[in-house]
């Protein structure tokens, strides 16, 4: 059996603590007789919850206090998030940078293997087509080479030659190889190869932290363009429809101060109508007055010619009586 050893913490007094009250002779010898386990377990429960029970009581007016203060949180989670996403971004763009830096670094320290491929691969290249154009023979020929090729292997020393570092170098175990890089380095000051090669780095990585951010920010406002576009398009649709209103209304008190213009000319044509109305009118009964006087002189000449005729028939009537009547006495 595994013996029970009394707790290192059972000692520590717990924060907030108060002294305990004397409690009655009854309650203290149980507690003697127990284990030392049993009185870790009895010191470690009840009094934690016993106590904290007036900090909890005495903490929950705080929150009303402290309603009155939701602004200073709201700036102090934007700080907070600013510096977040501060970090986050530079904590990718460093190993952005060093990621860029070592492919860079790997391409320089291969380029020259990475060459003798390329060289290769063409030699071959030239050889399959000057292959295919010649005749048999040189088919077998070639097919033996190549399986002579294919049969051929690289040895470790060549492989690392193509590679472009010594032999030697490249032997030594990985521990004593970065010892001597670091030496080197240390005691070597950087070229100005290298130097361009670090700010081109760096500067290839700003350039992709941009572009992701920008390609970011786009995918955030894509939502946004479809209802943005349409509101540009309202916009220019409002803004045509307001020159063509400005334009009817200009129009409009065009066409309005050219009749006012109609409107004045017809009352001058009016007047002046009236006017020559009254002209003719006037004439018209001077003349009627002079017709109508005129046609009563000739209605009295008329009456008097008609009157002296008369006259006349009567007195020759009585001549023809009178001759008729010295015709007869004559006759007699």
């Amino acid at each position: 059996m595994a013996a029970i050893l009394p707790s290192r913490f059972a000692v520590l007094k717990v924060e907030g603590e108060d002294p305990e009250e004397p409690k009655p002779s009854k309650k203290s010898q149980p507690a003697t007789t127990a284990s030392a386990g049993d009185r870790n377990s009895v010191t470690t429960k009840p009094k934690p919850k016993k106590k904290k029970k007036p900090s909890e009581n005495q903490a929950k007016p705080k929150p009303a206090a402290q309603t009155g203060q939701p602004e200073g949180r709201g700036d102090d989670w934007e700080s907070w998030k600013k510096r977040d996403d501060q970090f986050v971004s530079d904590a990718y763009e460093q190993d952005l940078q060093q990621a860029l830096l070592l492919s860079r670094l790997d391409y320089e320290e291969k380029k020259e293997f990475y060459e003798a491929q390329q060289k290769e691969a063409a030699v071959t290249g030239v050889a399959a087509a000057a292959g295919r154009g010649s005749g048999s023979k040189n088919k077998k020929k070639n097919v033996t080479a190549k399986k002579d090729k294919k049969t051929t292997t690289m040895s470790l020393e060549e492989f690392n030659q193509l590679g472009g570092g010594s032999s030697s170098s490249d032997m030594v175990e990985p521990e004593s190889r970065d010892t001597l890089d670091t030496r080197n380095n240390e005691k070597r000051p950087p070229s100005p190869a290298r130097e361009a090669i670090f700010e081109q780095v760096a500067k290839d990585a700003k350039s992709i932290l941009s572009r992701e951010q920008r390609m970011e920010e786009l995918k955030n406002k894509q939502p946004f363009l479809a209802e943005h576009a349409r509101t540009l398009q309202f916009q220019d649709e409002l803004e045509k429809k307001d020159e063509q209103i400005a334009a009817l209304k200009q129009q409009i008190q065009a066409l309005a101060a050219e009749l006012k213009v109609v409107k004045l000319r017809n009352r001058q044509l009016c007047n002046i109508l009236a006017q020559g109305e009254m002209q003719d009118k006037a004439e018209i009964l001077r003349d009627f007055e002079e017709v109508t006087q005129v046609k009563d002189e000739l209605t009295q000449q008329v009456t008097e010619l008609h009157a002296a005729l008369e006259q006349e028939r009567s007195k020759v009537r009585q001549l023809q009586q009178d001759l008729k009547k010295g015709g007869r006495k004559e006759a007699r």
